[in-house]
């Protein structure tokens, strides 16, 4: 029943702005919520963060060369000495951990065939257009696996160790991979980066994108949902958005959107696009 404690941005006017994929696609969700859940503090990192980390540094590690039994045994150690959980669901959870790893491995053999591994882990950071206020406007971020396909096309892939997955009819919208493709589709793979090209440059061609979901009840019932390439005219479209998912994000005020995943949010209580968080106003 107050008013706004302060008018002002959520940060200071900087001479670049940088988004990562995955802030994109969740801004595109909800801008309240990719805002605030950075700010909630937890007080010990949840374990299924924990999960994703030690399953990326095996699948990195076994890439680069790594003994896969050794790093296997490794993050088996590192996951089972962190899990925090009743003495009956111990023996699920790390039954479900090892179906998770050899999913990751087996995906990472069965797709030789169809891909050449080009780097892991990949840092990214490209120009794609400048912001509402005239700044220059990047994608920066990390890519989990970028593969060249059997037509020497570039594919981005990202491992997800959460059980949620999207349908892949509605695949052609998944904004995180729609931004990995823009950025490729404008940037040179460098070593283990991609960056601007420098004069007489031209970036290669880009072949979609893959998310790979190695969380399994079976060992070898990996899932997977492809986005094919996407055309230059939607590239366009992408980055013609971007300028405003900045401003979306810079504040004070911030955009509360009602969306499938509202359901597990943590900010439902202070949301004004629930009843539980409505604000209430004072009429005297």
């Amino acid at each position: 029943m107050r008013g706004a404690s302060t008018r002002e941005p959520l940060q200071k006017p900087r001479r670049s702005v940088q988004l990562s994929p995955s802030r994109i696609e969740s801004t595109l969700r909800c801008p309240l919520r990719s805002v605030l859940d950075r700010l909630v503090d937890d007080a010990d990192t949840p374990i299924h963060m924990v999960r994703g980390t030690l399953a990326h540094g095996f699948a990195e590690a076994i890439s680069r060369g790594a003994d896969s039994d050794a790093a296997s045994a490794l993050v088996y150690e590192a996951y089972a000495g962190l899990l925090d959980v009743p003495v009956w669901q111990r023996e699920t959870a790390l039954r479900e951990w090892d179906t998770l790893i050899d999913n990751l491995e087996r995906w990472l053999e069965n797709t030789r065939g169809q891909f050449e591994q080009v780097g892991v882990e990949m840092d990214m950071r490209v120009s794609v257009g400048t912001t509402e206020s005239g700044a220059p406007l990047r994608i920066k971020g990390r890519m989990d696996r970028l593969e060249r396909n059997n037509d020497g096309e570039l594919v981005v892939v990202d491992v997800k160790t959460g059980s949620s997955k999207p349908a892949q009819k509605n695949m052609g919208e998944h904004a995180q991979l729609s931004a990995y493709q823009l950025a490729l589709s404008r940037g040179v793979v460098d070593g283990d980066r991609v960056r601007d090209p420098y004069p007489g440059e031209t970036p290669e061609a880009v072949g979609g994108g893959v998310l790979v979901y190695p969380s399994a009840t079976d060992v070898g019932k990996y899932t997977t949902r492809e986005q094919a390439a996407k055309t230059p005219e939607e590239l366009e479209e992408l980055a013609a958005i971007l300028p405003g998912v900045a401003a979306a994000i810079q504040g004070p005020a911030l955009t509360a959107i009602v969306n499938d995943n509202c359901d597990n949010c943590r900010l439902q209580s202070i949301c004004p696009a629930q009843p539980t968080g409505r604000m209430l106003t004072n009429g005297s």
